[in-house]
Formats: structure tokens, C-alpha cells, sequence
């Protein structure tokens, strides 16, 4: 088996596994299936280029500012769309068509203010490259790595061992007895989508930094963290960051011997294998409602 397989499947499963961490963390939280989560990934990466390209931001800077922007622009649209939807008790297929057209519309609009041209978000085509086992590792995949286990990690310890964590767990559970005994369900939705969303944009603007910009990077990044976020389990940290590595793996161990053109079907046979066997995912539960 060809270790640069591995080490590519590695490299993007992580890149996955960080948008599949987002949209668990909201979809679990806030029962939406949130598509626009891929239009905030998107905007990171965009939001990092802006701060580079336009204004001579460092490239540091510029992860900042792509990252407050993610979380704001997530706020924005739970407080905007989400929370006016749900107090009008809008059904779920409505909030779900609101986060698509959310979707289809921040993509259209940034393919308008940039262009649908590739954009390269690095500074220099020249990349540090590390050999190992015969394989070659850039330097921007293994920050990919290291970040998605940093915040897999922070996620679960955010959840599990502050108080703020424990109340979103809460709501998880059950967001109606939690607004009864009079949890502050509304904050702790907010402080899931800027967090969702703040992770979001991350991984767009490393992804941008390994393979460059594209309006349509947000749909397919979307596709991907959904499938791994199933395949792991919504509602665990863990579960979804194997997931995303599995998915990553799938992708490029399957093409070895298959075109390329085959990553994607390869994905969706693993999810299905999976929703066949073990709906509720690598480390999920069978209960009927999802836990953080």
C-alpha cells in the first residue's frame, strides 16, 4: 500500500473532520441541519484572502480575523433566520430550505465579489516538505493535522469540563426541559454557532492555504463533514474526528487502483455501508435523542 495514500487520506480527513466538528456540534445542539455551515466555511477562506490580497495582513492576522468572521457570520445567521424560524415552530423542512437558500446565496455572493477563478491563498508556491516512510508530507498538512486534533480535544474538554459545556449538553439533550428549569438555552445556542462556525472557517482557511480557493469548495466541504459526521456519530467529538479520517482515507485509499473521479462514490458507499450496519455511527449511541 502506498504510504502517500495514507498520508494524503490522513491530511484531508482532517481538513473533514474539522467541518464535520462544526456541523455536529450545531446540528446536535440545535436539531438544524445546518447546509449553511458550508457557506461559513467558504467565507473563511475568503475572509483570509481579502486580509492578505487586500488589506497586507499577515498571514496569522488574517486566520484571526477569518475566524471572528466565521463566528460572527454563524451568530448571524442562528439569532437572524434560525431562532425567528423556531419561535414560530416552522418545520423542520422550512429551516432546512432557509439553510439552503443561506447557502446558495453567501456562495453566489462571494463568487460575484471574487470571481469563480481559483484564487491561491499562500503567500509562496514553495511549501516546507517532509519525508516520511517514503512518503512526502507538506508543511501546511501537517498543521492541518495537528489543528484538527488540538480542537477535537478543546471541543471535548469545552464540553465536558466547564459549566457553559454542561449547559449546551443540556440543551442537547433536551432543549425544551432545559428551558423549563430555566437553562439559558438561547446564549448557549449562540456560543454552539459561533464555536461551530469559528471552527468552520478554520478549516476553510486551511484548506485555502493547501489547496486553494473556489466558490464551489463550500458544497463540497459541506458534503464531506456531513458524511463524516454521520459515519462518527453527530453527537461525539471523537466519533466525528475518526470520521473524518476514515473518510479521508476512503477517498484516496480507493483510488489506487480506481480514476480518480471515483472518490465520491467511494464516500457515499462507505456512508451507506454504514447506515446499513451502525446508523449511529462509530462512537454514537442508540438513543433517540443526541447527546454531545
Amino acid at each position: 500500500m502506498p504510504v502517500q495514500f495514507v498520508i494524503n487520506g490522513i491530511a484531508a480527513g482532517a481538513a473533514i473532520a474539522l467541518v464535520a466538528m462544526g456541523f455536529g456540534l450545531i446540528y446536535t445542539t440545535t436539531r438544524v441541519f445546518h447546509m449553511a455551515h458550508g457557506a461559513v466555511y467558504l467565507a473563511g477562506g475568503y475572509v483570509a484572502y481579502a486580509c492578505i490580497d487586500t488589506l497586507g495582513l499577515g498571514a496569522p492576522t488574517a486566520v484571526c480575523c477569518a475566524i471572528i468572521a466565521s463566528a460572527l457570520l454563524g451568530v448571524t445567521i442562528e439569532r437572524c433566520f434560525y431562532r425567528p424560524l423556531r419561535q414560530k415552530q416552522a418545520p423542520a423542512v422550512v429551516v432546512l430550505l432557509c439553510s439552503l437558500g443561506l447557502l446558495v446565496a453567501i456562495q453566489n455572493l462571494i463568487a460575484l465579489a471574487f470571481g469563480n477563478q481559483t484564487l491561491m491563498l499562500r503567500e509562496s508556491g514553495q511549501d516546507a516538505v517532509f519525508d516520511v516512510l517514503g512518503g512526502r508530507i507538506t508543511l501546511p498538512q501537517v498543521i492541518i493535522v495537528g489543528v484538527s486534533i488540538v480542537v477535537a480535544l478543546a471541543m471535548w474538554a469545552g464540553l465536558r469540563l466547564t459549566t457553559t459545556g454542561r449547559i449546551i449538553r443540556a440543551v442537547a439533550s433536551d432543549p425544551d426541559l432545559a428551558n423549563a428549569v430555566g437553562l439559558p438555552r438561547d446564549r448557549a445556542l449562540l456560543i454552539v454557532a459561533a464555536a461551530g462556525s469559528a471552527v468552520a472557517g478554520l478549516a476553510g482557511v486551511l484548506v485555502g492555504y493547501e489547496q486553494d480557493l473556489t466558490p464551489m469548495m463550500g458544497f463540497h466541504g459541506l458534503l464531506l463533514g456531513i458524511v463524516a459526521a454521520i459515519i462518527g456519530g453527530a453527537g461525539s467529538v471523537g466519533g466525528t474526528l475518526l470520521g473524518g479520517f476514515l473518510v479521508g482515507l476512503a477517498m484516496h485509499l480507493g483510488v489506487w487502483k480506481l480514476p480518480t473521479q471515483w472518490q465520491q462514490a467511494i464516500v457515499f458507499i462507505v456512508l451507506i455501508v454504514f447506515l446499513l450496519t451502525r446508523p449511529q455511527g462509530i462512537l454514537g449511541k442508540r438513543t433517540r435523542t443526541a447527546t454531545i
